[in-house]
């Protein structure tokens, strides 16, 4: 019991990192040899919306709904940051276990909120696509699972 509580705690203090390092605001890396700038600095929508054939008015409403979705999220990121905070302190101050799984037990709930919050978001996008632009989705996002999946057993195989 104890080892599984500890395994949830590793989880959301890995999920904080994770949500922190997409809410980071650093600058654009600068491109590999061969890459072109433009590529690297196009947002991630704006690929997506090229390579899905988006009609302006479901740009509009796509951008509607991520910038929705990200007005929701701001106060949970916020929390969630004041829990691994206060995570990390309390591992520092050499609190308890009990005390340590009580603040993950937080931030795992507000990690939750958070993977909510993208779904509907998600499924709001999902709902404005033609059933062509939702079979190219299902497409891309194929293909990125088996990338992943091949990326996953490689590394497996290498350690």
């Amino acid at each position: 019991m104890r080892n599984k509580i500890l395994q949830i705690a590793g989880a959301a203090v890995l999920a904080a990192g994770m949500t922190f390092a997409q809410t980071g605001t650093s600058p654009a890396p600068n491109p590999p040899a061969g890459h072109t700038r433009s590529f690297h600095r196009r947002p991630m929508f704006d690929r997506l919306a090229r390579r899905l054939n988006l009609t302006d008015a479901q740009r509009q409403q796509a951008k509607g709904i991520f910038q929705g979705m990200r007005a929701q999220a701001q106060p949970v990121r916020a929390q969630l940051r004041q829990s691994h905070v206060a995570l990390m302190d309390a591992a520092v101050a050499g609190k308890s276990t009990d005390e340590l799984n009580q603040i993950a037990q937080a931030q795992a709930s507000q990690a939750a909120q958070l993977s909510v919050l993208r779904a509907q978001a998600f499924g709001k996008f999902y709902s404005i696509l033609t059933p062509a632009q939702q079979q190219e989705f299902q497409t891309m996002r194929s293909n990125m699972q088996a990338r992943h999946a091949a990326h996953v057993s490689g590394q497996t195989a290498n350690n």
